[in-house]
Formats: structure tokens, sequence, C-alpha cells
């Protein structure tokens, strides 16, 4: 979050303008031709509707980055929402300054349990790994999974045990393959070639996607200037 908020203060001061409990409605292209840019549909928080136009359109909506797509005429991705759950290691667990990652499996679907670190140093466990509808992402995290995390983690944290483990929280990632498909890594595209040159689209950014959040922005910089 911190990171967040440096960044919109850092666009606010180079004259940006940020629109929160805004919903995107639709998305027409001006004048009817896509290369001229698009006329977005807003609703903001007073129901009231609004039109903004622009000559680019950067499609970084997260998990409804593939619906914000689909408005502009582009639906040849789809997220699949994942969902994966977090303990927090309790009980005086040994003093530990690194990330701990299992090494990966076959026809894994993510990357595994692995041991993270918050900023107040304390242990979590997770993400596992688990699609879920778009409208069932909600819940809380499962207490009885922690038998299951604490097995996962055995072969790299032999001291864990489930009583040590406590629900904490969970993240939806919109990945771009379903159950059982090949992984298939974020898409950071122009659509010229879908018939919409002036979009670009940033599709299944996963949470690593924060790390790569300021050479991504390059990235699409360079895409930016192709069509400005």
């Amino acid at each position: 979050h911190e990171l967040t908020k440096a960044l919109e203060a850092e666009a606010r001061a180079a004259g940006a303008e940020v629109l929160f409990r805004h919903a995107l409605t639709a998305v027409t292209a001006r004048g009817g031709d896509a290369q001229r840019g698009y006329v977005l549909g807003v609703r903001d928080a007073d129901g009231d509707e609004v039109q903004l136009g622009c000559d680019l359109l950067v499609n970084s909506a997260g998990l409804e980055a593939d619906r914000v797509s689909a408005l502009c005429g582009v639906d040849a991705d789809v997220h699949h929402p994942c969902r994966g759950d977090y303990f927090r290691i309790g009980g005086a667990p040994p003093a530990i300054d690194t990330l701990v990652y299992p090494l990966p499996r076959p026809q894994l679907e993510g990357l595994g349990v692995h041991l993270t670190i918050d900023l107040a140093g304390g242990l979590r466990l997770g993400p596992d790994t688990r699609y879920v509808a778009r409208e069932a992402q909600q819940g809380d995290v499962d207490a009885s999974k922690a038998e299951a995390f604490a097995r996962g983690a055995a072969r790299y944290l032999p001291w864990l045990h489930a009583e040590m483990l406590r629900p904490d929280t969970y993240g939806i990632r919109p990945k771009l393959s379903g159950p059982g498909e090949p992984w298939r890594d974020f898409v950071v595209r122009r659509e010229a070639a879908r018939g919409q040159p002036q979009l670009v689209n940033l599709l299944g950014i996963e949470s690593p996607g924060l790390t790569a959040s300021m050479a991504i922005a390059e990235r699409v910089s360079r895409l930016a200037a192709e069509t400005l």
C-alpha cells in the first residue's frame, strides 16, 4: 500500500487525476474509429454517469482487466480467478530473515506453499492454489487446512507443526491459464493486431507484477510512444 500511495502522489504531482469509487461502464471508439481513441462511460459514487475521452487507453484493471478488454472488443484472453490462502506462524518460530521457496514440481499450478515475511517481521505460509468462480472469491481462510499447509512445508521447515498456524489473509490471482492448462506469462500488449491500436492491455498480472511494476511501466511507456 505504501508503494501505491507513493506512486499516486508522484502521478498527481505530474498532473494526473486519480478517481476513486468510479466504475467503467462502457468503451466506444471515438467517432467510430478506434485509431482516434476512446470515449469511456464512467459511473461515479453517486450513480451519475459521465463521459471521459482518451487518445490512449492503458488497461491495468487487475482481476477485471479481461472484462475491460472485452468492452474494447478484444476478448482473446480470459482471466481464471485463482484463490490463495495464507496462514500466520506463531509459537516462537526460529529467527528467519529470508523467503523460503520449495523446488517447483511438474504440473504444479503455483509456486507451492512458501515462507514469506511481512513488514513487521512476522512469518506467513502460503499461498495455496484453488480456482474459484468470479462470484465466489470472498470468504474466510479455512482453519482446517492448517494440517495440509504444515505437511506441505515440512520438507523445508522441519520444526513446523499445524498447531503453530493461524488463518491469515488471502488473495486472488488473475491467471491466464485454467485448471490443468500450461502456465502462461503476463501479457503486456498493444492491441493493434486486433484492430485496437490505441489500447494497451495488461492481462494475467499476478503478484510478481508488483515487483516488476517499474519494468512493466517502462514497457507500457514504450508502447504508448508508438501511438502518441
